[in-house]
């Protein structure tokens, strides 16, 4: 895994949750608000283990959850409003078919083409992500 700073990553967030508010929301918004929260709950962790690299921390990042936003917001004792649920995506290929998508995977299924509908429709994790993203600016002081 590639190390990046805490301004490197500062600056993904802002640049990706800014680049995901544009125009009809479309999976590659939806993408990019994604991983504009990853990348600031992973400034979080940097700065509450007071490092300035992702290769310093006391753990490889892997370890902190990855993609799911719901390990990361545990780690770092976030409120369990602001966790994500589970969903259902339509299959595909059979739209008569779903199959279940973990919040690790929400990234997956945008980048692939795929929709939410059940629990959450790909508007309400989106509204989700929002508002874990103004935890995020609230936590680094932006």
């Amino acid at each position: 895994m590639l190390a990046f700073s805490n301004r490197e990553l500062k600056a993904a967030w802002r640049n990706n949750l800014a680049a995901s508010e544009l125009g009809n929301k479309t999976n590659g918004h939806r993408l990019l608000l994604f991983y504009a929260v990853e990348c600031g709950l992973k400034v979080i962790i940097l700065k509450r283990e007071g490092k300035s690299r992702t290769d310093l921390l006391s753990r490889d990042l892997k370890q902190y959850g990855g993609h799911d936003i719901n390990k990361l917001l545990t780690e770092l004792h976030a409120s369990s409003e602001l966790h994500l649920k589970a969903t259902k995506m339509n299959n595909l290929k059979s739209p008569d078919t779903s199959r279940s998508v973990g919040v690790g995977d929400f990234n997956q299924m945008w980048r692939y083409g795929g929709s939410s509908y059940s629990p959450m429709l790909d508007s309400d994790i989106e509204n989700q992500l929002l508002k874990i993203s103004q935890w995020v600016g609230q936590e680094i002081n932006v």
